[in-house]
């Protein structure tokens, strides 16, 4: 008997909760309804939906910088600075598959050896099938095992992709040495010239 009156004040606490939840609920909706309606955003569906879209709102609602030092280009300085980050993106991109394709035979120390200099060796002097009688052919050849893997077989084939691989990668890593502190120092002088301007260090400081 005990238990039946406990189980029973439970399920009354339980219908006064979802009352009051209802309620909250209907006074919500009876506030934001009008406010989506008007922004032509249809109401959340669910809790989980509703947090989602308020997270979104607080994100927009958070005044943004602008930089001015942007703004003020002229067209053939932003056609640059456009221009001057394509081509890093790019070889950046490049620079990543190269080493993928270079992993799947050999690890990428083998960057350390003189990899140009041995393309040229096996595409040339050692593309005879007779390269084995060739001067230096075996200690290319011991050399590029190292990085190999132990126990897997090493192919002519394998050796010129690697290498050939290899040298691109040193391709885009000297061109990414030599041009992106260029790019870096074009894009830092706006955004020095961005801290300077005492409009936005309201707006960057976090609140």
């Amino acid at each position: 008997m005990g238990s039946t009156t406990s189980d029973l004040l439970a399920v009354d606490d339980i219908v006064g909760y979802v009352g009051s939840l209802l309620s909250s609920v209907s006074t919500l909706q009876s506030v934001v309804l009008p406010i989506f309606a008007k922004i032509g955003i249809d109401l959340p569906p669910s809790i989980d939906e509703t947090e989602r879209l308020l997270e979104v709102m607080k994100i927009l609602s958070r005044p943004q910088s602008i930089i001015e030092s942007w703004l003020t280009l002229r067209d053939e300085d932003l056609q640059r600075l456009l221009q001057e980050a394509r081509l890093s993106n790019e070889r950046c991109v490049r620079l990543n598959n190269h080493r993928r394709i270079l992993e799947r035979n050999f690890d990428p120390k083998v960057l350390g050896l003189p990899v140009r200099e041995m393309l040229e060796r096996f595409t040339n002097v050692y593309k005879s099938r007779l390269r084995f009688l060739k001067l230096g052919y075996h200690r290319d050849l011991k050399d590029l095992k190292q990085y190999r893997g132990v126990g897997r077989d090493i192919r002519y084939g394998t050796i010129v992709e690697g290498l050939s691989t290899s040298s691109k990668i040193l391709d885009d890593q000297e061109w990414l040495q030599m041009n992106l502190p260029k790019a870096l120092e074009m894009f830092g002088r706006l955004y020095k010239g961005a801290r300077a301007d005492p409009t936005l260090s309201s707006h960057s400081q976090p609140h």
